[in-house]
């Protein structure tokens, strides 16, 4: 049992890390990001990501 308590304890940090990081990113710093990632894309002909985000 003491496993599993860890284990869950385990990704709720992990959960809650996550969920800080991903609220300090700007739009922007994202727009960025998919920015470059799409010209990469388009370099090896595949077709660019959307990047729309409420």
């Amino acid at each position: 049992m003491a496993f599993n308590t860890k284990l869950l304890l385990a990704i709720c940090c992990v959960a809650l890390v996550f969920t800080l990081v991903s609220a300090n990113i700007s739009k922007e710093e994202i727009d960025g990001f998919i920015e470059e990632h799409n010209k990469a894309r388009k370099e090896v002909g595949n077709k660019p990501l959307s990047g729309t985000r409420p």
